[in-house]
């Protein structure tokens, strides 16, 4: 069908008329060729995402509290990267105070992310320079809008289980996380859905959004089994993502803040108090 569309153009090329078909018929096979070739280019020719690739940093150090928090999105794109980072114990007033004086802080904010000679704060800054170093974010403004989009509900998931840690009652944190996943997690089934050429976010290979996607749905998965189940698509982007070697080495490793550990009468939210210098809560 496009040789015809083809030939038909060739033809009355060379006959020096109109290359716009005159015949009814002529112009359906034309219209048909031209839908065919945009069909088959829709769905081989993005296949493969073409993303931007920077030169990896050679050393990188995290500083954040003893917890996961707003730099755990850094950490598992630091993981997916397979590039090494440190993280130093942040145990007191003094030792942020430190930070903040010395202009490691200039925010006066955590996380922040030292990359060789460059600091870089905002976790979602750290995120999208880790990408664009690892070929992890799109090249076409289409496909990285779609990470961009999916980065923004996947926020929105993570928000509502940031409190856990710090809550009087975890698991009144627990039954607000079910209702934002049961009110979320449709359209974002829905959204990944849209990308009929494979089971990531955008295009054809794996993206930041599938990663921050995977790490926000995490702390869903730990703390509510079974909470996938009504959505097959963000579950297999969970488990292509949290099978990956690098990842899985990073989630056994003791970068990696367990539950256990965190609760263990409330050992991160002390933490991040201490070095806030905010008064502990009285239900402690």
């Amino acid at each position: 069908m496009i040789y015809k569309g083809l030939h038909i153009l060739r033809t009355q090329f060379k006959m020096g008329f109109c290359p716009v078909p005159h015949s009814f018929r002529d112009q359906v096979w034309l219209g048909v060729g031209a839908l065919v070739g945009l069909a088959v280019y829709r769905i081989f020719g993005r296949q493969k995402t073409c993303c931007l690739k920077e030169e990896k940093p050679k050393k990188c150090v995290l500083h954040y509290f003893k917890g996961r928090g707003r730099a755990e999105g850094v950490r598992w794109m630091l993981a997916v990267s397979n590039i090494k980072f440190s993280c130093p114990d942040y145990n007191c007033a003094e030792d942020f105070a430190d930070a903040k004086k010395s202009g490691l802080a200039f925010l006066g904010q955590l996380p922040v992310l030292e990359v060789d000679n460059n600091v870089l704060v905002q976790s979602n800054a750290c995120i999208l320079y880790i990408a664009k170093c690892n070929g992890l974010y799109p090249a076409d403004s289409i496909e990285a809008a779609r990470c961009d989009m999916l980065a923004g509900a996947s926020s929105d998931l993570a928000q509502t289980s940031l409190p856990y840690p710090f809550a009087e009652n975890p698991e009144t944190v627990i039954d607000a996380m079910r209702e934002r996943l049961n009110k979320l997690g449709p359209f974002i089934e829905a959204f990944v859905k849209q990308n009929l050429s494979s089971i990531f976010v955008a295009g054809g290979s794996m993206t930041y959004g599938d990663v921050v996607l995977s790490e926000a749905l995490s702390t869903y998965v730990e703390l509510i089994p079974g909470c996938l189940e009504s959505f097959p698509a963000l579950q297999k982007i969970y488990n292509h993502v949290t099978q990956l070697s690098n990842v899985k080495d990073y989630l056994k490793s003791d970068k990696r803040h367990k539950w256990k550990d965190i609760m263990n009468d409330r050992a991160y939210a002390r933490n991040v108090w201490a070095v806030l210098s905010r008064p502990t809560p009285s239900w402690l």
